[in-house]
Formats: C-alpha cells, sequence, structure tokens
C-alpha cells in the first residue's frame, strides 16, 4: 500500500509539474505570438483624379458659311472647320459689278435730289 501511495504521490507531482511547465510555454509562445502593430499619422494632400469615357463630341452651335451674293469669288479667308470671330472677312468678292452699282446708284441719287431742289424752287 505504501508503494502504491507512493506511486500515486509521485504521478501526481508529475502531472503537476508537467502543467505548470506547459503553462509557462503558453505564456511565453502568448508574448513571442503579440503582432508588432505599427501606427502611421494621416497627412493631408491633395490628389487630382483623372477619368477618361469613350465617346464623340459635338459643338452645340454651328452655323454653314456660304457666300449668298452674285459674283465671282477671288478669295476665301478661312480654313474649313476653323473659329472665325465677327467681323472676319470670309471671301472677296469680285467688286466691278458692285463699284458699278453703286455709282449708278450715286447717279440716280444725284438726279432726284436736283429733282428736289427743281421742284422745291418752282413749287
Amino acid at each position: 500500500m505504501k508503494s502504491t501511495a507512493l506511486h500515486l504521490i509521485l504521478a501526481s507531482s508529475l502531472i503537476a509539474a508537467g502543467l505548470s511547465a506547459c503553462k509557462k510555454s503558453d505564456r511565453k509562445d502568448a508574448a513571442s505570438a503579440t503582432p508588432v502593430i505599427n501606427v502611421a499619422l494621416p497627412e493631408v494632400d491633395s490628389i487630382v483624379l483623372h477619368k477618361t469615357y469613350p465617346g464623340l463630341i459635338s459643338a452645340g452651335t454651328t452655323a454653314q458659311v456660304v457666300g449668298r451674293v452674285n459674283g465671282t469669288i477671288l478669295s476665301k479667308n478661312y480654313e474649313s472647320g476653323a473659329y472665325v470671330s465677327k467681323g472676319q472677312v470670309l471671301f472677296t468678292i469680285e467688286p466691278d459689278k458692285y463699284r458699278e452699282a453703286a455709282a449708278q446708284a450715286s447717279a440716280a441719287l444725284a438726279t432726284a435730289e436736283s429733282e428736289y431742289q427743281y421742284a422745291s424752287k418752282n413749287y
């Protein structure tokens, strides 16, 4: 009986020693398993976002440029598709026909004025 009690005490002390050894290694493993966490502070900075979309672009307002007077066009002073500004000369038309018409209109005006003056004096 003494030997059984002695074996029981010996076995229980070995188990207790084994359990205490396991607890120490668990503590060491738990401490070494703790991850290292790096901390970074936020920075304030501006960023530029670029987006690319497929598609076609067309102008909202377009105008067809057409010479609408009688005569021969001597020169075209713009390129097709180019921007033009207000008052820009687009075409040069042969001036002879219009110069003659202006001279004829001036002669008709002078005749009308002289008839007016004659009528005013004789009235």
